[in-house]
Parts: structure tokens; sequence; C-alpha cells
């Protein structure tokens, strides 16, 4: 028996109210969201100072304390000591330019026993355990020696003999840690910018590559767990010279072809360049679209090189300085406050390819003095520098703006929850850590505010407060940061390329109950170059799409002039894709070209495990498609179409059972029942399922009780599509090397079979006259349209035909049965055929013998070309204004026949679409005849939608 219950009952409503705003964004943070295999939010990795631990310009042992562990910051960066020890070290007498080993050691004890006695920064030793060294070209083997201030200074012999250096230097410098010596550095990035001084230096793009691969030979020797990188690219500006990409083929694909294998990382330096100017609008902007482009490219590129994808180590990033060699200015500290979060956002959604990013800020900048003035990006500054003393350099040390960089990301920690914005000049992300919630949102629009709507889902309840810290610039340019707390927040208004970082606070954990896995998929080829009308074609393969929800995005990366149009044609495996107006930043007008990726929304339903991309531009020749990758999402549920929960309007104990019953459901649908005993608990149980609701909308469920306490929500059943709707691909579970008859409700003749089904999978028959009905009736209300695509192709060796060739037939039949095909001519039928015209190549649609849409004259049916037969129908008030259109594309070389309409269908086709069903099949008819040299028919996938 049961004692006293309590029975809690949930009713959500939804409202929806006020303006609606510029920009949404939704925050799910019930899903987690991996990329990769990661979805972690990794502080080590992005909130990372560009000093060491013994850097000199702390300004006390008490200031680097309270700043790394005060702010949770990691360090990431030393660039200066290996060339300084080289510059000291003396030459082996028996093997010039060599570094004596003895004469290294020495050195390197003498490092090794300072260390020990800086005991305050041995409790620091976590805060760089991904600390990186690298070299200075000032230490290329070229014959000039290394310190011309040193009469022992020699010159390095060659890339063996600095290899050797670089080796001994990493033995002989560091220990384990504490008194035993400052640890290893975990990454060496071989030398710092080097390909912009390679003429300086009497070299080549080419030959420093090679010095990379020696050295990375010699690292490994003794230290194979030491990661190895560069080239340390500084201005990456592949699409060179008027988008030709000849500054690609000479820089980054050189240095892969050359020393790619070799690496663990690639590094690059990413900045927005200010011109000098203090205007926004003069600001020559990575940040955005160009940023993906570049990233996209290496990625790319070492997918068809290497194998694989190297990742990145951004070892610099932000705004470059106005001026240099000038008094402080704190208005100018803006721009790295701005591009550190707005690159950062973008480089965080790569998790899996990042090792580090580093957004470059180094401490007071002594050593970087031009004209009396300190390197102006520094964390630190000289008071006395503001009030009348420019050059000062002997403090008090105060802040600089760029603190509140790090500010803004203190406390940002946790597991990455999906995120989606409507403009994609709103960048957002979100992390969940136990209770608290970190939703940051980032403006890339440089002219103007964004507000933006907050849509914060998938919470359990219990909200005790909201937190914002928010970094902008005031009109006059002085970065500004409010920090306020709320209990309210359904909007928010972002200044031009602002940041604010949003903590929601729970009385209880945020769990995470449903998923989304994020994979990235390049194609084959890459870098094509765009003539006019001339489709370029891609294929993307190995695409794994399993999920029964997800979302996809095609990352097309373009190089063209100004002015040339940047909205192609786009097909995927056949369908026409729309390609959005807008995209990550602004339009590159400071640029010399247009270098960018456009993120293109692809129906989720479309993609295959092999991709057909077809990228056709109309206005002009020049410039060049160079990345083309798919971005794809799996999602556990359909989080983009949330529940809807039915009110309950009334309940009644009997016994130990509750009823629970509404009036005011969905009409002639069904419901569940979803229960738990823990209010907090993030997950619901789904106890009974399937549960009519009849044409009034009333609806009852009876449940026994299991615990003194429960909750309870009535949710609307998703009405799925049947297993036909979508994409049918031939391939394992769902199909076996066998006859198709049978397979997942297909009626077929005998010859029908399944084949490759662990691979790519195909359906195809060698028998002519054979019929393949898929066994799914379609119906249809009026205005309501059902649409099929059939990709296929023939088998054999083409030749002109004597005679006209029937190939093929697709469309709708009345009944289900495969025991008898359909006539070519069929009146009944709302079908239509290929034919391939007699004593010609030309090739065409036909119904009843009537020509539909173009005659394809400029190419032949080739065997094994790939071909999308595209059919849809739309209901009318009758059979007579019941229309259908078809279509033809040879997705090989880019011929189409256009689309030709169908106007009325026989009346038996009407009657089974609004009665019983009618029945979509693909039909081979007799390729071969006239002598075309056409064989078996091969269908690869068919796409069903259906309302």
């Amino acid at each position: 028996m049961f004692g006293k219950r309590s029975v809690g009952i949930v009713l959500l409503y939804l409202f929806a109210t006020g303006a609606i705003a510029q920009t949404a964004v939704d925050i799910n943070l019930n899903v987690r969201h991996t990329v990769g295999g990661v979805s972690e939010f990794d502080r080590e990795k992005y909130i990372v100072l560009h000093a060491g631990l013994t850097d000199g310009d702390w300004d006390s042992d008490v200031q680097r304390e309270s700043f790394l562990n005060g702010y949770d910051v990691y360090l990431g960066r030393n660039n200066g000591s290996m060339p300084w020890n080289l510059s000291q070290t003396t030459e082996d007498p028996a093997k010039p330019g060599w570094c004596n080993h003895s004469s290294l050691a020495s050195r390197g004890i003498t490092a090794r026993n300072n260390y020990a006695l800086e005991t305050e920064a041995h409790a620091l030793e976590f805060r760089a355990n991904k600390m990186m060294h690298g070299g200075q070209m000032s230490m290329y083997p070229n014959g000039i020696t290394n310190n011309v201030q040193k009469n022992f200074a020699f010159a390095d012999g060659d890339y063996d003999a600095l290899g050797d250096y670089f080796e001994n230097y990493l033995t002989d410098f560091f220990g384990a840690g504490g008194m035993d010596g400052q640890p290893k550095p975990t990454m060496v990035e071989v030398v710092n910018e080097p390909f912009v001084t390679a003429t300086k230096y009497s070299t080549t793009r080419a030959n420093i590559s090679r010095m990379h691969t020696n050295v990375a030979a010699a690292i490994k020797n003794s230290h194979p767990e030491v990661l190895v990188g560069g080239y340390t690219a500084a201005h990456p500006q592949y699409e060179g010279n008027n988008s030709s990409f000849s500054h690609w083929e000479a820089n980054w694909k050189t240095f892969i072809d050359i020393a790619g294998t070799n690496m663990d990382f690639f590094s690059l330096h990413l900045y927005d360049n200010p011109q000098g100017s203090t205007n926004v609008l003069d600001t020559m902007y990575r940040s955005g679209s160009n940023v993906e482009a570049l990233l996209d490219m290496i990625e790319h590129y070492s997918m068809l090189k290497l194998g694989e994808v190297k990742p990145f180590n951004i070892s610099e990033y932000g705004s470059l300085s106005v001026t240099n060699g000038a008094p402080y200015e704190p208005n100018d500290d803006w721009g790295d406050v701005r591009s550190f979060s707005t690159i950062m956002m973008q480089l965080l959604e790569r998790p899996d390819r990042i090792v580090q990013a580093i957004p470059f800020v180094i401490l007071k900048a002594e050593w970087g003095r031009k004209d009396g003035y300190p390197y102006p990006t520094r964390l630190l500054y000289d008071v006395d520098e503001l009030t009348g003393s420019p050059k000062d350099d002997d403090g008090p040390w105060a802040y600089t703006h760029r603190l509140k960089f790090f500010e803004l990301w203190k406390e940002v920690n946790g597991t990455r929850v999906e995120t989606v914005a409507s403009d994609p000049d709103i960048q957002v992300d979100a992390y969940v850590n136990v209770t608290n919630a970190f939703v940051i949102v980032s403006s890339l629009d440089h002219t103007g505010p964004q507000t933006v709507d907050l849509n914060v889902l998938g919470a359990v309840a219990g909200l005790q407060s909201i937190e914002v810290k928010h970094a902008y610039a005031a009109p006059s340019g002085e970065p500004m940061f409010d920090n306020y707390i709320t209990n309210d927040l359904p909007s928010i208004t972002l200044p031009a390329s602002s940041t604010a970082v949003i903590k929601y606070t729970y009385a209880h954990a945020v769990q995470q109950n449903e998923q989304a896995t994020e994979e990235k998929y390049y194609a084959t080829t890459y870098l094509q170059p765009i003539s006019a009308n001339t489709p370029i074609i891609f294929s993307i393969t190995n695409v794994a799409h399993a999920a029964p929800f997800g979302e996809a995005v095609l990352r097309l990366g373009l190089g063209r002039n100004h002015g040339d149009s940047l909205q192609p044609t786009l097909l995927v495996n056949g369908t026409a894709v729309p390609v959005p107006t807008d995209w990550r930043g602004y339009d590159q007008s400071t640029r010399n070209s247009f270098y960018g990726v456009l993120e293109i929304p692809v129906p989720y339903a479309l993609l295959q495990s092999s991709n057909t991309i077809s990228v056709e531009f109309n206005d002009a020749d020049g410039g060049y498609v160079a990345s083309v990758a798919m971005q794809v999402f799996e999602f556990s549920a359909d989080i983009r179409n949330p529940p809807v929960y039915i009110p309950i309007d009334y309940h009644q104990i009997v016994g130990s059972d509750i009823i629970l019953g509404f009036t005011n459901g969905p009409a002639d649908s069904f419901f569940s029942l979803h229960s738990k005993t823990n209010l907090m608990d993030s997950a619901w149980s789904t106890t009974q399922t399937n549960l009519p609701i009849d044409g009034t909308g009333a609806g009852s469920v009876t449940h026994s009780i299991i615990a003194p306490q429960e909750f309870f929500r009535l949710v609307e059943d998703v009405v799925l599509s049947a297993p036909f709707g979508g994409l049918i691909e031939f391939t394992a579970p769902d199909y076996s090397n066998a006859p198709l008859d049978g397979q997942q409700s297909w009626n077929a003749e005998a010859q029908w079979a399944v084949a490759d089904a662990a691979g790519s999978g195909h359906a195809a028959t060698a028998q002519n006259s054979e019929i393949a009905v898929l066994n799914e009736a379609v119906t249809l209300g009026l205005g309501q349209t059902y649409s099929l695509s059939v990709n296929l192709e023939f088998g054999g060796t083409y030749s002109t035909p004597t005679a006209h060739v029937y190939a093929f037939l697709s469309g709708l039949k009345v009944d289900n049965t495969a025991s008898a095909h359909v006539e070519t001519g069929d009146a009944v039928s709302a079908d239509a055929s290929i034919q391939i015209i007699s004593g010609t190549d030309d090739y065409r649609l036909l119904n009843n013998w009537a020509p539909l849409g173009s005659q394809i004259t400029t190419a032949t049916l080739d065997a094994g070309d790939i071909l999308q037969y595209n059919y849809e129908l739309t209901l009318g008030s009758h059979a007579s204004n019941t229309t259908y259109t078809v279509q033809l594309q040879n997705l090989t070389d880019g011929t189409d026949t256009g689309v030709g309409t169908v106007a009325g269908v026989h009346a038996d086709v009407y009657a089974a679409l609004t009665g019983s069903g009618a029945y979509a099949f693909v039909q081979r008819i007799a390729p071969g005849n006239g002598g075309s040299g056409l064989t078996g028919l091969q269908v690869n996938s068919v796409t069903i939608s259906k309302p």
C-alpha cells in the first residue's frame, strides 16, 4: 500500500511576446556537442599568455601568481631562449659549424641550477604543461655568424648541425621540474615566421622546409614525445595576386609537400590588420570567413597529400597595432580585446584540430623598445607613461586594457553544448560546468549593434542568477567592460565587434542527455579554377550519416576578385541547394580580393555515403574554388523540433493508479506519458507511448503509481517518416547482398539484386523490362507534393544506336505488384522514360512518347555516367489539374534536360493518391537496344520526400 501521495503535473505553454530581435540563438544545454571526439573546454589550449614561467618581464612573483591563478591562465611560448643560448655557445673545434656540446651542457647546468633557486615558480609548473619553445631566423645556416658581438660566435654549418643544437638544447636545459630544472617543453616550433625573411637570409622557402625536416628528425632522436611543427606563417594570403593562389603554391603547398610528413602540427599567425588607421572600417579583417578559408585549405590539402589532417598551433593571433615606436595609447588596446575573442570563437569550433592557440599579448615588452617606447602589444605598462614620462621603465606597473580579455573568459569551463545562431555574424558557443552554464555571444558586425534573442533550452528548473560580462568599445574607442547580475535576460544588445559571456547558475547540475556529434569530410580534389557556365564537380566520400536526425553544411572556400559573383548554382547529389547571400564577417572590401568560406546549409536527407557536388558560376571566368568540405552534425534526437507538450486538464487517483486526461490535444493523433520521481533530474522516462487522441482532441492515460512522489508530462508523439522516407542507400545493415525482393519492403522481379552492401551499395538488374516497386503507399492531400530522385547509371560500352533506345522508366503506379512491368507508353501510370534517339547521340525524357524538357545534344550518355532522375508530383483538386515535373541531370558531364511538366494524370492514379495509395517504381527497359552497347541498370540511391 502507498501512503500519502504527492503528484506533480507539468504543463508547458509557449508564449511569444514583444518585438522579434534581429538575430536569435538557440542554446541546448542538454545536448553535448562533440567534434572529432572532443567536447570539453581546454583552458590549457586556449587561455594562454605568450610568456614563460621565468620570463624576466613579470613584475614580481606575487604578480605572476596572482595573474595566472586569479585569471586561470596558462603559459605557451618562448622563442627567445633557443636563439639566445645558441649565440652564447662556442663552436666545436673538431666540427666547424656545430655547437660545442660541452659548452652547451655547461650553460644548461647553469640554467637548471638557476631555476632550482626560483622556488616560487615551482608551484606554478602546471601552468606550463603545454609550453612551446622555438627558434628565429638568426639561427639559419647561411654562413653568417649567429652573434657578431662575440669573438667566439660561429656560423651554423648546415641543417644537421642546427638539428643537433635543438636536440641537445632540449636535453641539457630541462629537467623534471622543481629542483631538477624547468620541465621540458612539450612542443617545438622550429622557427618564427621564416618565409617572409627568406630573401634576407639568402635562402628559399623550399630550403627552409628542408631545414624543418632535419630539425624534426634530430629532435625525435632523443625526444620522441616532443611535438615539432612549422612553418609559422606570418601573413597567409593564399589567394595572392588577384586570386591566382600563387602565394599558396609558393608557401604552404611547398612546405607541406616537403616537410608535411615530418610535422606533428602546422603553425600560423592570424591577425586583423588596422592598416595604421583608428577607423575600424579601414581594418583588413581576417576574423570571419577569411580565417575559415585559411584553415580549411590547409586541412583539405593536408588530407589529400598526407592522408590525415594535421592539427594547428595558432602561436599568435589578435590585431596588429595601429602604431609602433609611440607612447602607450589605451584606446589602441581595443583591437586586441576585440580580435582575441572573435578569432578564438572560431578556433573553439575546431577543438580536435587545435593543439594550442595563443593570443599575442606579452608582458612588459621591454625587449622590443623602438625609439625608446616598448613594443605595443603588452599586458603591463609603466603608469608614468600616461603622466608625462612616456619612455619610463622603472614602474610602478599596471595592466593594460588587454586584461579585459582574460577577465571576460576567467571562469569559462566545462562541457560544450549545442548552439546555433540565425545570423553568421553572430558567433555563439556554450559550456556547462556542473551547475553553471556559460553562453558566449560575439559579434562579427563591425559597423553597428546587433540585438540577439537568447533561447536557453534544455535546462532543469531552479535558475538562480544570470551574470553578464561584456567587453565592448565606447564611441571614443576606449575598451569598456560591464559586469552585472540579473534574473532575466531574454535578449542582449552587442555593440560592434563586442563579446559577452553570460553565466547561468542553477540550483542543480545541468545534465546532457542528448548528443550532437560533428565530423568534417573533404572532397577528393581541391583548388579548381572557375570558368563561366562550366560546372566544377567535386566528390565527398565515406560520409557517415546514420543518425535519424542531423544537419549538414557545405563549406565552399572561394577566392574571387571583388565584383565577381559569390552565388554559384549548387547541386548536391543532383538537387539544387540555395546559396546564402551572407557569410561570417564583413564583405572583405578592404582586402585586395575576396577569399572566404561560404557556409551553405544542405538538407540532411540529401546526404549519401558518396556525394557529388556541382558548383557553377555564370558570370565570368576567374578565381578558384579553393576548398570544399561537408560538415555533418548527427543528433541523438530531433533537437530542432522539441517535443510538443499537451496540457493536462484533469487527474484522478483511483486506488494505486492515477488517471491523467486532456480535452484539447491534437486531434486524431497519438501521445506518450513521461514520468520521473525527482523533478531535478534532467532525464524523463517514457512509460507509455502510442496512446490515441480522438477526433475531438481528447485523450487519457492510466498509470500505476510506483513511488510516493512522481511527476508526469504528456507529449505529442512525433510521427516519423516510414522507413523509405528520406534517403535510401542499399548498404548494410539495412540491406544485404541478395535479391532485392523482400528487403526493406521492396517488391522486385527476380533479377533485381543488391550488391556491395558493405561498401557504397547499389541495386541492379541485367534483365530487360524488370521492375522494382517501393512498397510504401503514397497518399496526398490537396496541394501536397511527393518527390522521387533516383541516382543511377548503366554498364557496358556506349555506341551510337541504330534504333530508338528506351532505357529507364520511373514514376508512380496504382498498385504495389512486381509481377508485371509498366509499358513505356502506359497511359495509366504517372511516369517518364529515358530515350536515346536513333542514329544520334542525343537523349531526352518522354512521357507516353511525348518529349519533356530539352534534348541533350552536347554530350553522349556514356556507360558509367552518373545520372539523377528527379520526379515531383503535386496533387490538384482533380486528376486533370494534378501535375508532375521530371528532370534528368548527367552529374558526370554537367548536362541537363531542364524541367519538363506533365499536366494531368489518369483518374486511376488520382484515385489511388487520394485513397489507398499509389506506389513508386524504377524499371529497366532495354538500354542495349539498337546496338547502343549499354547493359545493366544500376540504382545507387533513391531519395523520397513526402508530406
